[in-house]
Formats: C-alpha cells, sequence, structure tokens
C-alpha cells in the first residue's frame, strides 16, 4: 500500500514541476508527465496523487461558473478497490497547493483543466443533454495501486453509492413479487434472524 503521508517541501515542489512540464508541452500525456516527475526525483506515491489531484483542482475551477455541484470529499482505493483513506481533498496538500497557484498558473488552466476526470464526466453529461445545474459530483476515488479488474469494478459501484447518497437518493428496494409466487411461510423461524 502507498503512504499518502504528506511530505511539505516535497507535495510543494511537485505542483510547480507538473504545472512547468505542462507549460513546456501542453499535449504531454500522463505517462510522460509521470516519467518526467520520477526522473526530477519525486517518490511514486506523490506522482500518482500529482497525476490525479491536481488535474481536479484546476478542473473545477475551469468549470466553476458552470454550476456543478462538487464533492469536497476523496476516498483512496487500493488496486483491489478496497478503501484506504477518507477524507476532505483540502487535507491534501498537493490539491491544497494545486488551488492556491490558480491565478498564478492560468497559462496551464485549460491543459491541466482538461485532463480531470470530473471535467470530462460533465462534458459528456452536458453532450447527452443534462443541465449543468442538475449535475452534482461523488467525491474522488482514486487508486492507490495499479487497478485490477475487480478494483475497477468495485470503485464504479462505489461512485454510483455516493452519488446516490449525496444526492439523497435511498437505493430503491426490489419490487414485491406477485401473490402466486411468495414461497410458503417457514414453519421455524430462520436461524440468523434477531428475535
Amino acid at each position: 500500500m502507498c503512504d499518502y503521508a504528506p511530505h511539505m517541501q516535497e507535495d510543494d515542489t511537485i505542483v510547480a514541476a507538473y504545472l512547468d512540464a505542462v507549460a513546456a508541452a501542453p499535449d504531454v500525456s500522463d505517462a510522460d508527465l509521470h516519467d518526467i516527475l520520477r526522473a526530477a526525483g519525486y517518490r511514486a506515491v506523490l506522482v500518482a496523487q500529482a497525476l490525479q489531484f491536481i488535474p481536479i483542482a484546476f478542473g473545477r475551477a475551469l468549470v466553476a461558473d458552470v454550476g456543478v455541484r462538487f464533492s469536497p470529499n476523496f476516498i483512496l482505493v487500493t488496486g483491489d478497490g478496497l478503501q484506504v483513506k477518507r477524507g476532505a481533498l483540502d487535507t491534501l496538500v498537493t490539491y491544497r497547493v494545486a488551488r492556491s497557484l490558480l491565478t498564478s498558473r492560468a497559462d496551464v488552466m485549460r491543459s491541466v483543466g482538461l485532463r480531470s476526470a470530473e471535467v470530462r464526466a460533465i462534458n459528456s453529461a452536458l453532450h447527452a443533454g443534462s443541465k449543468p445545474a442538475d449535475l452534482s459530483m461523488a467525491p474522488i476515488v482514486a487508486f492507490t495501486d495499479p487497478a485490477s479488474e475487480i478494483g475497477t469494478e468495485r470503485a464504479h459501484e462505489l461512485v454510483r453509492a455516493l452519488a446516490q447518497h449525496e444526492a439523497g437518493v435511498l437505493p430503491q428496494p426490489p419490487p414485491e413479487p406477485p401473490p402466486e409466487s411468495l414461497p410458503a411461510p417457514a414453519s421455524k423461524p430462520p436461524w440468523w434472524k434477531i428475535w
């Protein structure tokens, strides 16, 4: 499992290094950004955090006036989709530093913001006919390790459940079966039922 503990000075400098790399090559891939930051000596976990959360900070600023509601929270999951940490985005130094640089790094606002998964999801929803005021984003779910197929499935389930919870939508119970398909009453209560 990766260490997401803050290392203040390193967190501060990786944001600037990330933004400088995007400024030098706006179409640089995440894989190339990863290699650039690792070659500069940044820890792998911090590089992963930068690739995930810097675009979130810039993307939210890019679409701030659209009217979409954003969750202030994040959840970290392992590659197998198991939760390891929850918290407020503002507790992540990388995210806070990125937000503090929004105005001074307007030169990369669009290039970085469009990398955000949230911005891509909002764009897709708007193109599908949704109204911005109807959109409410679930907490950010980020992997600490490369995601497995089951991890990706679990993360998608988690996002759906979180989105419903934050929107105040309760899961609907399954419909009642028709009377003719109801099982006969049990002669004694099941062993697992607490009376």
